[in-house]
């Protein structure tokens, strides 16, 4: 063994709440696979430490970029190299207390973005953790940033060995993985080993050999492999997509469907049109060579509309649902806050899988995760009808009951409390029935 002690680079242990998404669990696991190799090696990155000279224990952030700069070399083949004191501000990292749990680099991200070349490296950890707290309009820049960006844990507790190569081979196909490992210590064969200590850094898992897993380190850019042994405490694994491509989708079949319906107006008006038979005279007619003629068989040849290719509402993916209860949202004349809200309770219920079971109490269905013990009026056959699940939804944010049937997932849905004025006091067992008995007739 050629060393026995570990370094503390600032990794701690996170606390991980029911609503965290676990990647068996979670919508992620179902996302298309990224790389199907699992192998990241050949996007390494041509990393640039933005803090040579002082310890910031940010490894949950460094770590963190690190896994992002990765995977989009592989998705775009264009290398970033992220700010790190934007997120390291964000999150408040104080080297007193020495790091942070890696659950906060990831929620920054996925709330306020990624800034590049707006805080540039400096020479002093007193430089380092400015501005603090970030300014507005810097955080502004860091919301423009092109990505949707979605994060889950690989796995919540002690598992054997057999078990976490097997989830680090499926989540290497979605992105690199970040692990917490325990800093460094080699054996007689150079492989990287606990040595019973606790994990103290977080970086990431970028292929297996075999059974090693194959990490990268953020601190000296090198590539080390651990020992099968090795205890992996958490893992998390990543999905990008971009922002402006699914606006554009949207933008796209929103027009498509606008001239589809269209079409469909002319081809009615032809159905209905009687063709004369009497000559149009010469004064009338249009110079033409040959004799014009429409009918509607030409038309329907051409044009074959029929209603149920283009149905009103798509649950076959995430990004379906989530329009598809955004038009319920509408139909139901929700105020865009309204709206938003209902998203929002969708995603942390359910993460709009139409399909959910609720983990810690399985009464839970659907995609607002009616409780059949609860609400026993709301059968299976509403509960797992996406939109009527849905439908009830919308209506219940309407009335102002989302803390009434949400109060549970509220920390996920209404952080910072920026719904706290849509909603009213929570209703008694009496007023739910009753409200419920009544929409229920016309869901």
């Amino acid at each position: 063994m050629t060393e026995n002690t570990i370094k503390d680079y600032g990794f701690r242990t996170p606390k991980i709440e029911t609503d965290h998404w676990i990647y068996g669990a979670s919508p992620l696991s179902t996302y298309p696979d990224v790389l199907p190799s699992g192998d990241w090696r050949p996007y390494k990155i041509a990393y640039e430490y933005q803090a040579e000279n002082f310890e910031t224990y940010g490894c949950t952030v460094y770590g963190g970029e690190n896994q992002i700069e990765f995977y989009l070399k592989m998705l775009t083949g264009i290398e970033h190299n992220y700010d790190e004191r934007y997120n390291y501000n964000l999150i408040r990292i104080d080297p007193i207390f020495r790091g942070a749990d890696p659950q906060l680099f990831y929620e920054s991200v996925r709330n306020d973005g990624l800034t590049e070349g707006v805080l540039p490296p400096v020479k002093t950890i007193s430089e380092f953790m400015s501005p603090r707290p970030i300014p507005e309009d810097i955080k502004i820049k860091g919301r423009k940033w092109e990505w949707n960006f979605n994060h889950a844990w690989l796995w919540t507790n002690g598992l054997n060995k057999e078990q976490c190569i097997a989830l680090l081979t499926a989540g290497l196909k979605k992105s690199p993985v970040a692990v917490s490992v325990t800093a460094w210590m080699q054996d007689e064969n150079g492989l990287y080993i606990d040595n019973g200590m606790p994990n103290s850094h977080w970086c990431i898992c970028i292929a297996l050999d075999g059974d090693k897993p194959v990490v990268y380190d953020t601190y000296d850019q090198s590539i080390k492999t651990l020992h099968p042994d090795h205890n992996i405490q958490v893992a998390k694994v990543i999905y990008l997509t971009r922002k402006l491509t699914e606006e554009k989708r949207v933008f796209f079949l929103s027009w498509l469907k606008d001239i589809l319906v269209q079409l469909g107006i002319i081809q009615q008006k032809v159905n209905e049109l009687k063709v004369s038979e009497k000559p149009v005279s010469d004064a009338v007619s249009p110079p033409i060579t040959q004799p014009l003629k429409v009918t509607t068989e030409s038309v329907e040849t051409v044009i074959p509309i029929k209603k149920e290719e283009f149905p009103r509402y798509q649950w076959d993916t995430i990004e379906h649902t989530r329009i598809s209860v955004r038009k319920i949202c509408d139909e139901e004349e929700l105020t865009l806050m309204q709206k938003n809200e209902t998203c929002d309770i969708c995603g942390c219920e359910s993460g709009f899988n139409i399909k959910a079971i609720g983990r810690i109490d399985p009464r839970d269905r659907g995609l607002f995760q009616w409780n059949s013990k609860w609400h026993p009026e709301i059968t299976d056959e509403i509960a797992f009808n996406p939109e009527k699940n849905a439908r009830l939804g919308a209506r219940a944010v309407k009335a102002g009951k989302a803390m009434t049937f949400w109060s549970a997932s509220a920390k996920c849905w209404n952080k910072g409390g920026k719904y706290n004025n849509t909603f009213g006091a929570v209703c008694s067992e009496k007023e739910i029935y009753e409200w419920l008995e009544q929409e229920l007739k016309n869901i």
